[in-house]
């Protein structure tokens, strides 16, 4: 009798932890997670203010958007762990992620969650100028390089390589702002300015002296982009922002919403989650956001995605086996 009564007792206690492994694998979702983002009024910034509102509606986690400033302060609470996610464009990202270019030797402990919007780096000027071609910016006045984003230096020194040119070639002018740049070319004092695509520049561009995108063709494409990090190179369409007259090929990058790469897979799994199933609801709050659906969410820019969100990715049927090969190739190379 008492042999029976332990036996029973041992295979109660075999099915009731069973039973409740799963639930006590399972990861203990936090109250509330900090999202580190751009100050306000940049793109990164109400990126993070349309999908961080949505995970904290349709998830049991508050996202707190803090606008801490520019791209060293976001990193900065990343590796001290007092935030447990950010949001940027594709060129800090990458290079981040790799420990190259600025951040040689200072690799970041990040990984992808979401692609999100895409913007496109261009040649900016007006049809007055007579620039056709980037190397119609031989001897021209150039607003090349935006102090507070290498990013934009490094994309004119690029483009200029591309074509056989330096610095030298142009008429190489710093700025501290597109508003800064924008009235430089409507009021002569610039031929054009190197900059990512902005609808209110760009508006003011059109409406005051006419608006024109200068083309990259492939050719010099693809030598920039083996040099410059997180870009692609895509078409600008005809009508994007409501200002181009034709289509336009350029380089372009994204802004990625990415986690700390200790976070649990299910605290990533729940938040990217309420961000695409919802994703309707955020389309409002950026025009460039309702572009943003399961499968751009997906695309796989320089940096591995977080195990979290691949296994949203993977239930939704997004994640190919080129997607689950090219993200174990980055991991394998760059995540020491």
């Amino acid at each position: 009798m008492r042999k029976t009564t332990c036996v029973a007792l041992i295979s109660g206690l075999i099915i009731l932890s069973i039973t409740l492994t799963p639930a006590l694998a399972q990861t203990k979702l936090p109250r509330a997670v900090r999202f580190a983002s751009l100050s306000v009024g940049m793109s990164a910034y109400f990126v993070a203010i349309g999908v961080g509102g949505v995970m904290t509606k349709h998830s049991p986690i508050k996202v707190a958007v803090d606008p801490v400033g520019m791209h060293a302060a976001v990193f900065e609470l990343i590796e001290k762990k007092e935030a447990e996610m950010g949001a940027l464009g594709s060129l800090e990202v990458v290079p981040a992620f790799r420990g190259e270019g600025l951040y040689k030797g200072k690799r970041k402990p990040i990984l992808a969650a979401m692609t999100t919007i895409r913007m496109y780096n261009l040649i900016h000027t007006t049809p007055k100028t007579g620039i056709a071609k980037i190397q119609d910016l031989r001897g021209k006045r150039v607003m090349a390089d935006l102090v507070p984003s290498p990013s934009t230096r490094e994309f004119t020194d690029a483009v200029l390589a591309a074509h056989g040119m330096t610095r030298n070639d142009i008429k190489w002018i710093s700025y501290g702002t597109f508003t800064e740049a924008v009235a430089a070319l409507i009021e002569g004092g610039a031929e054009a300015i190197s900059h990512p695509s902005t609808i209110k520049g760009m508006q003011e561009v059109k409406l005051a002296v006419g608006y024109k995108a200068v083309p990259i063709e492939p050719g010099p494409a693809k030598k920039m982009l083996d040099t410059v990090l997180g870009y692609t190179y895509d078409v600008m369409p005809k009508g994007y922002n409501g200002i181009t007259d034709e289509a336009t090929p350029t380089l372009a990058y994204y802004t990625i919403i990415f986690f700390r790469e200790d976070i649990p897979d299910d605290v990533v799994y729940a938040l990217v989650k309420a961000a695409l199933e919802n994703h309707k609801e955020y389309a409002s709050v950026h025009p460039l956001l309702p572009e943003v659906d399961v499968a751009r969410a997906a695309t796989i820019v320089g940096t591995p995605f977080h195990a979290g969100a691949v296994r949203y990715y993977k239930e939704k049927k997004v994640w190919t086996p080129e997607h689950e090969k090219v993200n174990a190739e980055l991991l394998a190379k760059y995540k020491r």
